[in-house]
């Protein structure tokens, strides 16, 4: 229940595919090698330590001598669950109200040099440099020294690259007790506190992984050769969708493009959670959030509603908002959303904007231009008026069902 891996709502097949795959990912060499047996005198000495380090040598011997094989290693195997600090990443049963390993870091910003153990390493002895050999070698203090298997360091080798070990390094030297002047000090405002929120659960839920947010171009952006195909980017997303929908969308996801071959997942977020990205997206995109229905949208006026709908039959729009026969055949990177979507989902201003000059908010997008530098192709519609136009087609799209419009066979 608590895993972190999403619903891709795989069906029977996907999913029996998928393990058909991964099972033929093997190593034949490793496979072909046999377990190495555990070496028991060994096996015997390290709990004979860990005993004796609770009791009496003779009572520590008698204890070993009452273990079978299998509960020795049974016996030092929850030891070294313990010993290296396994339950800190993994939910392990029996280790819930274990306590963490490593040193406490609260204040290291300001612990005294002679409490850093330099070793027998040559390097400067400040708190910097101390911090960065320990990043960047972690157990290297140990060199030199005569250590029992118990005493010895255990943090991993992270293989932290420069820039992260510069972040870590500035981040613990900041653990001080030293009073900040407040106008020294980067306050958040309300807005910026929850950009920051939902930018943690955006990086936690690995949405980078696929799309194109908050300025990083998504992974598997990167390696689609057919940008139509690509996972959309979503920044400016706060911008475009209504807060209503966007909540809606992110708690049950549903095609929009049923063309991809990737596929939104289920993450079975909370209401917290849906809550923190809707306002992280709509913060970001400098909108307000109101959760209202939107009303910017005229449908009032038929014969400018209609005034729409024939410009939007005049501009050809169906033509790849409508996956047909011949839409498809002209390649994913002409298709686009179902717009009979676009009443819930998008917002009137956005749509306007986007009428005006597509480019401008998404550059590289294969949605023409239909009214470069404010002039209408149009004639004979509205007087030839290129806002009157924008705004009759937008407003027309706040109509629009795609089964009342004609089909190509």
């Amino acid at each position: 229940p608590n895993t972190r891996m999403p619903s891709l709502r795989l069906s029977d097949q996907e999913a029996s595919d998928i393990t058909a795959y991964l099972s033929s990912l093997k190593n034949e060499k490793f496979e072909q090698k046999t377990a190495p047996r555990a070496k028991m005198d060994v096996v015997d000495q390290m709990i004979l330590e860990q005993l004796q380090s609770t009791m009496r040598a003779n009572d520590a011997q008698n204890e070993l001598k009452k273990m079978s094989g299998d509960q020795k290693l049974e016996f030092l195997g929850k030891k070294s669950i313990a010993h290296q600090g396994c339950f800190a990443c993994h939910a392990i049963k029996g280790f819930e109200d274990s306590k963490p390993i490593g040193a406490e870091l609260s204040d290291e910003g300001r612990k005294d040099i002679h409490k850093f153990d330099f070793g027998f390493i040559d390097i400067e002895q400040t708190r910097h440099d101390w911090i960065h050999q320990k990043l960047k070698d972690p157990r290297s203090i140990d060199q030199g020294k005569i250590k029992n298997y118990y005493e010895k360091l255990r943090m991993p080798q992270f293989d932290f690259s420069e820039e992260e070990k510069d972040a870590l390094i500035t981040f613990l030297l900041s653990l001080t007790e030293e009073q900040i002047p407040l106008q020294m000090q980067k306050r958040l405002d309300l807005n910026e506190k929850a950009i920051e929120k939902g930018r943690m659960l955006v990086t936690k839920l690995n949405c980078q992984g696929c799309h194109t947010v908050d300025g990083k171009t998504g992974k598997l952006t990167e390696i689609t050769e057919d940008q139509g195909s690509a996972p959309p980017r979503l920044d400016g997303e706060g911008a475009k969708v209504q807060e209503k929908w966007l909540y809606h969308f992110l708690k049950n996801p549903t095609p929009i493009r049923p063309w991809l071959t990737y596929r939104m997942p289920t993450f079975g977020l909370s209401n917290d959670e849906l809550n923190t990205l809707v306002f992280y997206f709509h913060h970001m995109a400098g909108q307000d959030i109101t959760f209202s229905d939107q009303s910017g949208a005229d449908t009032s006026n038929g014969e400018h509603i209609q005034a729409g709908k024939a410009l939007f039959d005049t501009l050809q729009c169906a033509k790849c908002h409508q996956v047909t026969q011949d839409s498809a055949a002209m390649g994913t990177s002409f298709l686009a959303p179902d717009l009979s979507l676009a009443k819930n989902r998008l917002k009137p201003e956005w749509v306007h904007k986007w009428l005006q000059d597509p480019q401008v908010l998404q550059e590289g997008t294969m949605m023409p231009t239909f009214f470069p530098d404010g002039q209408s192709p149009v004639t004979d519609v509205l007087e030839g008026d290129a806002e009157k136009q924008i705004t009759a087609i937008r407003d027309y799209l706040y109509t629009y069902e795609a089964s009342s419009e004609p089909k190509k066979q």
